[in-house]
């Protein structure tokens, strides 16, 4: 059996010119690219409105190392398993204090839980023993 040969060359040839079989051209040195700062915005100067104080600039306050932030920072969405009675009398407190006026956030009585249950265990009291104790008290 003879093998034909393919012709290298001129299969070479025809696909020299198509786009998916071009040399690669060499790249170019890259250059660093060219950052343009924007220019510092002006305020427009508006016209005083009769009757109305003009609003002075306030100035920006760095904060300062090593003070605590005042305000806790929050934890976004982290989920944890609660039962269902749970999460059903949190919805009835929660409905019962926006009847009064109130906020009503059942986000902020979960928190509010937690941070009973850490300080308890941090004083080395049981946890349960505080619901014991609500308990007695209610009774």
């Amino acid at each position: 059996m003879n093998k034909k040969r393919l012709d290298v060359a001129a299969i070479q040839n025809e696909l020299e010119g198509s786009v998916f079989f071009r040399k690669q051209q060499p790249l170019p040195p890259a250059t660093p690219p060219v950052v343009k700062t924007p220019a510092p915005r002006q305020r427009k100067q508006t016209e005083p409105v009769p009757g109305v104080p003009p609003v002075l600039p306030v100035p920006l306050v760095p904060p300062v190392r090593g003070t605590p932030p005042t305000k806790r920072v929050m934890k976004q969405r982290h989920p944890f398993d609660i039962y269902q009675d749970q999460y059903e009398t949190l919805q009835e407190l929660s409905l019962e204090e926006r009847k009064q006026g109130g906020i009503g956030s059942m986000s902020a009585m979960v928190r509010d839980g937690i941070d009973i249950v850490i300080a308890a265990k941090r004083n080395g009291v049981l946890p349960s023993s505080l619901l014991t104790e609500l308990k007695k008290r209610k009774a």
